[in-house]
């Protein structure tokens, strides 16, 4: 009966949540490897995700901008520059940047053989003092490949996917052929929205509509869970039978009185069967709850708007 526990303990624990992230840059140090080991430790604690920085990009003490790029670049939700300060005694300053937003730090000073305390103290300082609310866009052109721009600083080439601060923000994306075009997105903590922008694009002979940007926002549909539990509660019936078999194996099913055991429980296909039919229903209960295949649609331009259900599988 373990398997069926554990299968039942895999399907109970939530799913679709999303950790929050954070790029790590680490600056002056006198034990560079001892710093990061610190501020990686501090990260853990507060349960964020770690992304990786990519090769060869580097932003000097002072660069905002470039930090928060480097966060909106990576899809982290932000960037967070740990550096040491001289001194007597010596401080640690821990420097937080979002893609957007107003930037945030702290500066602690560390105690004889506190290193790590120290960092941990300037890291949780520093999200606290950070806005908290973002919410994330998947900015799409058509043409594709435009510069995005959101309030002035450029993030990437469409499609890109953004982490900005909850509420609206000017987004202008440029196309080196097609031209430019500026929409408002409205960001939502904790939500994704996608953003739609057709470049040039003008208006059919005799249409009354005007042309403009295409705004579309996806959520999950409720028939997700629906399908997900339907896949659980037939993987657990599927169990059942091979489960209590298993446990069972060797005893005797059927005895006859002055004979004995003319009959035992014995594991064959049909029970390898069962039992691989209920874990493949699990597994697939557990990947529709957290790809969540079923999607509603909601967009919205100029000419008018539409509400649908999709599916990707």
């Amino acid at each position: 009966m373990r398997a069926l526990a554990l299968s039942l303990v895999l399907f109970a624990i939530p799913v679709g949540a999303r950790a929050s992230s954070v790029v790590v840059v680490i600056g002056d140090a006198p034990d560079p490897g001892a710093l990061r080991a610190a501020v990686v430790e501090a990260i853990a604690e507060r349960g964020l995700r770690l992304v990786r920085v990519p090769d060869g990009r580097a932003c000097d003490e002072g660069e905002g901008e470039c930090l928060a790029a480097l966060a909106a670049q990576t899809g982290a939700d932000a960037t967070l520059r740990v550096e040491i300060l001289g001194g007597a005694p010596p401080r640690v300053r821990a420097h937080l940047v979002r893609p957007t937003g107003a930037p945030a730090e702290a500066i602690v000073e560390i105690p004889e053989g506190g290193l790590d305390e120290a960092v941990a103290r300037a890291v949780t300082r520093a999200f606290e003092a950070a806005p908290p609310a973002t919410g994330f866009v998947l900015v799409r052109s058509s043409p594709s490949g435009a510069r995005v721009e959101v309030e002035g600083i450029a993030y990437g080439a469409t499609p890109l996917r953004l982490t900005l601060p909850a509420g609206e923000h000017a987004v202008t994306v440029v196309h080196p052929t097609a031209g430019t075009q500026q929409v408002r997105a409205r960001v939502t903590s904790g939500e994704e929205a996608q953003l739609l922008v057709e470049i040039g694009a003008t208006a059919e002979p005799g249409a009354t509509a005007p042309a403009g940007p295409r705004v579309v926002h996806t959520e999950r549909s409720p028939f997700n869970w629906v399908i997900g539990g339907a896949l659980a509660i037939g993987g657990v019936v599927a169990l059942i039978s091979p489960l209590s078999t298993l446990a069972r194996e060797g005893q005797c099913h059927e005895e006859i009185e002055d004979v004995g055991c003319v009959e035992m429980i014995r594991v064959g296909a049909q029970t390898g069967i069962l039992l691989g039919t209920g874990l493949a229903l699990l597994v697939a209960a557990v990947v529709v709850d957290v790809v969540a295949p079923i999607r509603v649609e909601v967009s919205a331009s100029p000419a008018g708007a539409r509400i649908g259900v999709e599916g990707r599988f």
